[in-house]
């Protein structure tokens, strides 16, 4: 009777043993005993009208690290091992997106971004043990992307692969993400100035972001009117050379007008870009208006004076970027 019980107690030990290991093996599988399976999943919500992320890129002629995408690791509790998640591009769902929105014209589909572009260090993501997620870094040189301030781009991305037993998410295998370029002097301003009117002349005191279309082009808000639709049409910087601009000590650059009027103005009416002139509402007198310069590393300043040549309508602006 002893001897059967050391037997059966022995059984006991060897089977809790083997369930033990079992478990420990589903723990990693199902993330520490949760009532499902990790999945593997590309994890930033897309935006609701577009169904893409985004990403506005610097642009210059030499690569830019760009956090692409964010992989994640859907569990109840973290893996105690570390996961290799592989990606890959996939242009097919470039191709799907235009095709479901029935974009065929080539001024409104969306392009991939050229792969000789684009600089991958590797395709493999690591998550450490304990954790959940980590960004696939790759390089964009912006420069090698065909007319990016006017034609739009996607880069479609797909989960390939995932070790430790991860199953690849179903709704978040795959994620578009639309590259879209910034200049430098693209961004959020604060304005101060006057706008000369004849019923209502009024202080200039708001904010207003200005969104790049070119490689040193701005378009954003006149005056204060931007809420209502009435943008310069656009603005350029002349990085050719500097000029001395009296009172300021940094190089400052030539901002050219375009000599459209802006969008708001009928184009019948001589608009004006004022180079010199009097700045309202005291009426100093002031030379070479329509100007900027880097106030601190990265920061810009603008100053702008244009309206009508009859001086009825006129907006003086100093635009610090924020």
């Amino acid at each position: 009777m002893k001897k059967m019980n050391i037997k059966l107690l022995s059984l006991v030990v060897m089977v809790t043993l083997s369930l033990t290991s079992c478990l420990n093996d589903l723990e990693d599988f199902i993330g520490d005993f949760g009532s499902s399976p990790a999945i593997a999943e590309l994890s930033e919500a897309a935006d609701a009208s577009t169904g893409t992320t985004f990403y506005y890129v610097t642009y210059t002629t030499s690569p830019v690290d760009v956090p692409l995408v964010k992989v994640n690791i859907a569990s109840k509790n973290t893996l105690k091992t570390e996961t290799k998640i592989t990606l890959a591009f996939d242009n097919t769902l470039v191709t799907a997106y235009n095709t479901e929105r029935g974009l065929t014209d080539p001024a409104t589909m969306f392009y991939p971004v050229p792969t000789s572009a684009m600089t991958v260090p590797s395709y493999d993501v690591i998550i450490p043990a304990g954790e959940r997620e980590a960004d696939w870094m790759i390089k964009i040189n912006p420069s090698l992307i065909p007319d990016l301030f006017s034609k739009k781009y996607l880069i479609g991305v797909k989960i390939a692969a995932a070790d430790n037993g991860l199953v690849v998410s179903g709704n978040y295998g795959t994620k578009l993400v639309r590259v879209m370029a910034k200049n430098k002097y693209h961004g959020t301003y604060k304005v101060t100035g006057y706008f000369v009117h004849p019923s209502s002349p009024r202080p200039l005191n708001l904010t207003k972001d200005f969104l790049s279309v070119g490689p040193n082009t701005i378009t954003g808000g006149y005056g204060d009117l931007g809420g209502a639709g009435y943008k310069y049409n656009p603005i350029t910087v002349d990085e050719s050379g500097t000029i001395t601009i009296p009172g300021v000590s940094k190089p400052c650059y030539r901002v050219v007008l375009t000599s459209s009027p802006p969008s708001f103005l009928p184009t019948t009416t001589n608009w004006f870009v004022y180079n010199t002139g009097t700045i309202p509402p005291d009426g100093t007198t002031t030379v070479d208006f329509n100007y900027c310069y880097e106030h601190t590393p990265g920061k810009w300043t603008f100053v702008l004076f244009s309206g009508y040549n009859n001086e009825t309508r006129k907006s003086y602006e100093v635009m610090v970027m924020q």
